[in-house]
């Protein structure tokens, strides 16, 4: 019953980014999808779960097809405010590394300058003489 993401997301009609991200969103795609060359293959439990959860078309279970799904903060599992929270921990990181590039590059660019600057000098005292 395990299947690729590409399979996955044909039988539901619905696109192989949308199919990883309600398997992320559901929390069966850590642990229960492997890469398998250029596949994506998922286990027969997240197969199944995936199921209980979406209609074949794309829709959800329990809802009309095109009404608006909101998450509700309540609806998000633990693991994913904990990813959710490491995520903005990485970024927050990624900021201040990225200041500290751009602060030594400015420094580094205003050397440069002057030592264009003295050498322009330099030039023109030479043609002087």
């Amino acid at each position: 019953m395990s299947s690729s993401l590409s399979e996955l997301a044909d039988a539901y009609g619905i696109t192989k980014i949308t199919a990883k991200n309600r398997l992320v969103s559901l929390g069966l795609f850590d642990g229960h999808v492997v890469k398998e060359g250029r596949a994506f293959v998922i286990d027969d439990y997240a197969v199944e779960e995936f199921g209980n959860h979406f209609e074949k078309g794309g829709a959800k279970r329990g809802r009309p097809a095109g009404s608006k799904n909101i998450a509700r903060p309540e609806a998000i599992p633990a693991a994913t405010e904990e990813l959710i929270a490491e995520l903005r921990e990485t970024v927050e990181f990624l900021k201040e590394q990225l200041a500290q590039k751009d602060d030594l590059c400015s420094k580094q660019l205003a050397e440069k300058d002057e030592q264009i600057a003295r050498r322009d000098d330099q030039i023109s005292q030479l043609i002087a003489k």
